[in-house]
């Protein structure tokens, strides 16, 4: 790999929290001194700015990719997606997905005959926030959900009969995936512009949540992103009996993900107060005594423990079990969406990571109004709080959102309570690997060059901005 030298760029100083122009030498993938180079390539970046790349610290990777292969029902109501979905009648099985629902998920109706008219084959809607989905019988037969269960976690909605009103939630949506098991969950092409969407967004890294077949399917493709991986916990005991999950030079096997509750769009997200004009305080996936358990058999194994938690008494759980359960692992509590005074106060210098996706806001705040109320969604969105106690990273949650960092960023300078709210500098640190803007000596030369200053990039721009080029371990693997 030859070596590289980026000529009189914009450089970030910290300490003055400004830029200076200067020079950045590459050589074997790491940033080095300038008189270490031999013959370098010399690129000029007079008045370009360079930065760090990014990383999505959260993302459903294997299944973004095969997202985009599903029939995208955004901002459909319901009588148009019937509409949408009667042209592809004719498929073996049909997949949608972004659909957010405009009618009550719990009531005891049957939308499955809705679906019914449409096709004999299978039909499955995820909603955007990929908590709950909407299932025709076809779908429920092939699963074998049509008979009752008592198994309540399974969030299979049923009428006053027992019969499934099409609806379900939680741990059943985990579920679905197993009506398109025999088809090909993505191509080498797809993964390919998958691959090429995150590099031209300036994306180098991801922290993943996968199940075996799509982390099986991603360790066979020419991967030039690094992905460190987060398995569902239904895979815990196959480790515990010695199975080793896959990793390789771009793959690292990271830890086990839990799941505490669910999603404000689906009102299934852990509160300590019910939902506005309910009774319904969400779900709870686990007991108290049920997740400690399951921490300290994750813990046993060595490994880290990622828990999804939304909700302010999920998220409150799920900080007091990683607490009382320490044992100097880097774990992480997912979305954190509503907290307290009382949850910042823990995680000070607690070692705990949060992974915060601001860019939800935009499509939660319709919802919120309505189920959360103005007084709660003050303490929504906590980015400020958090990320002046403890580790911040900002993912993108794809397929829930596209990966495009700058939504991240924008969010940043909306956050409903403008307590909350972070500089556009602070968004960007919080969206690279380090945690910072500084490019230092002997770092992976995983950088990004900008036409224009983030910083000063007016807002109505900063979403459709993306950088001049992208390198990935000292190699230019995008230019605009």
């Amino acid at each position: 790999m030859r070596d590289i030298l980026l000529k009189n760029g914009r450089l970030y100083d910290q300490h003055k929290a400004s830029f200076f122009s200067g020079n950045l030498a590459i050589s074997d993938g790491r940033i080095v001194s300038e008189y270490l180079l031999c013959s370098p390539k010399i690129i000029d970046c007079s008045d370009q700015f360079i930065l760090p790349a990014f990383r999505d610290a959260h993302i459903h990777f294997s299944h973004w990719i095969q997202f985009r292969n599903f029939v995208n029902l955004a901002d459909c109501s319901t009588n148009q997606l019937i509409e949408i979905l009667k042209n592809h009648a004719h498929e073996k099985v049909i997949f949608a997905c972004q659909w957010v629902p405009d009618f009550n998920l719990t009531e005891k109706l049957n939308y499955r005959t809705k679906l019914d008219k449409i096709s004999y084959s299978p039909i499955v809607i995820y909603s955007k926030d990929l908590h709950s989905a909407w299932l025709n019988t076809a779908a429920f037969e092939q699963l074998g959900w049509l008979d009752y269960s008592e198994n309540e976690a399974e969030r299979i909605i049923r009428d006053e009969s027992g019969k499934p009103t099409g609806i379900v939630q939680e741990i059943a949506v985990q579920e679905i995936a197993k009506i398109g098991e025999n088809l090909p969950r993505f191509s080498e092409s797809d993964f390919e512009k998958a691959q090429m969407d995150c590099l031209k967004n300036g994306i180098t890294s991801v922290i993943s949540v996968e199940d075996e077949e799509g982390i099986l399917l991603l360790d066979r493709q020419n991967l030039k992103i690094k992905i460190e991986y987060f398995l569902y916990d239904r895979y815990l005991e196959k480790i515990e009996n010695g199975w080793k999950p896959p990793q390789s030079e771009n793959i690292k096997f990271a830890g086990m993900k839990l799941f505490l509750d669910g999603s404000f769009g689906s009102s299934t997200a852990w509160l300590t107060e019910p939902y506005e004009k309910t009774n319904n305080c969400g779900v709870s996936l686990y007991s108290k005594t049920e997740l400690r358990e399951k921490v300290r058999r994750v813990h046993k194994l060595g490994l880290p423990v990622m828990i999804h938690a939304i909700g302010d008494k999920a998220g409150n759980l799920a900080t007091r079990i990683l607490l009382e359960e320490s044992v100097g692992l880097p774990d992480r509590i997912e979305h954190f969406q509503i907290a307290n005074q009382d949850d910042f106060d823990k995680l000070t210098n607690s070692g705990i990571t949060i992974g915060m996706q601001p860019s939800h806001l935009f499509h939660d705040k319709e919802k919120a109004e309505k189920t959360l109320g103005r007084k709660r969604m003050w303490h929504c969105y906590p980015v400020r709080s958090f990320s002046a106690r403890t580790k911040v990273q900002f993912g993108s949650d794809a397929p829930v959102v596209p990966i495009n960092p700058m939504l991240n960023l924008s969010a940043c300078e909306n956050i409903w309570n403008p307590a909350e709210r972070i500089s556009r500098s602070d968004a960007l640190a919080l969206s690279t690997e380090n945690g910072s803007l500084v490019l230092k000596e002997n770092d992976v030369a995983n950088i990004t060059i900008w036409e224009q200053s983030l910083f000063d990039l007016p807002a109505e721009k900063l979403l459709n901005c993306t950088p001049e080029k992208t390198i990935l371990s000292g190699e230019i693997v995008w230019t605009k």
